[in-house]
């Protein structure tokens, strides 16, 4: 009692202790993802997809649980994708490359039209929907053209075919899955809609999927889809396990 002063700090100082033990028990991702309202410019709730129009002209559709900072200056237009996927529109500036940066890597526009996805596991999904980009990680760096697809991780660049139309699916209202595993379907329908989805069992998470999906009606693409898949579920506080 005699020492406010003391006492003041001691319970900031263990309060900023708490916070770190905090963050490092959930992990980096989860710290991450307790940061984003603090660190993005803009940023989309859970099933929810967005477009917006930036200060240059360039649109930039947001994809559910998506996040990204800006950092625009007279040289350059640079932004961060802290979380999720986003779709550029990039409006030409010949004097200010435009240039999106996440997980180590760089994608700079060469007048385009592109998506941009973090994935698990740190991997990173750029693909070009228009023209040309130019992208940079681990000290590598390609040149893709319309249609052109590729992943990135710290080990640097890896090739990757992939149906772009079926990537972007969520820009249109739809998840689209072709032969896809029901543990990758899962993590999918885990962005878009509210509470948790659990998988019973690896050998079910193996299993094969393929449908069409609306956004808007989530709820009963997982009824048809765990009814045609012969599986059982449970609801419990806001957790659906499926085995």
């Amino acid at each position: 009692a005699r020492h406010p002063r003391r006492h003041a700090r001691l319970r900031r100082w263990g309060a900023a202790a708490c916070l770190a033990l905090l963050l490092g028990g959930l992990g980096l991702n989860q710290s991450e993802r307790l940061l984003l309202p603090l660190l993005a410019d803009h940023r989309t709730a859970s099933g929810e997809v967005r477009s917006l129009t930036l200060a240059d002209g360039s649109e930039v559709t947001l994809d559910s649980a998506s996040a990204i900072r800006l950092d625009y200056s007279a040289g350059q237009r640079r932004i961060e994708l802290l979380a999720g996927a986003a779709i550029f529109q990039v409006a030409p500036q010949a004097d200010r490359p435009f240039v999106v940066e996440t997980s180590g890597g760089s994608t700079q526009a060469l007048g385009t039209r592109f998506v941009v996805q973090r994935e698990a596991g740190a991997e990173v999904l750029v693909g070009v929907l228009e023209h040309a980009v130019q992208v940079k990680a681990a000290d590598q760096q390609r040149r893709l053209q319309e249609g052109d697809s590729l992943r990135y991780d710290a080990a640097g660049l890896h090739d990757a075919v992939l149906d772009l139309q079926r990537v972007t699916s969520w820009q249109r209202g739809l998840l689209v899955f072709d032969r896809q595993p029901l543990g990758q379907v899962i993590e999918q329908l885990n962005r878009y809609r509210p509470g948790y989805i659990l998988i019973g069992s690896d050998a079910i998470a193996q299993r094969e999927v393929s449908g069409v999906f609306r956004l808007d009606a989530l709820d009963d693409a997982l009824a048809t889809l765990t009814r045609e898949m012969h599986l059982q579920r449970r609801e419990l506080m806001g957790v659906s396990l499926i085995y």
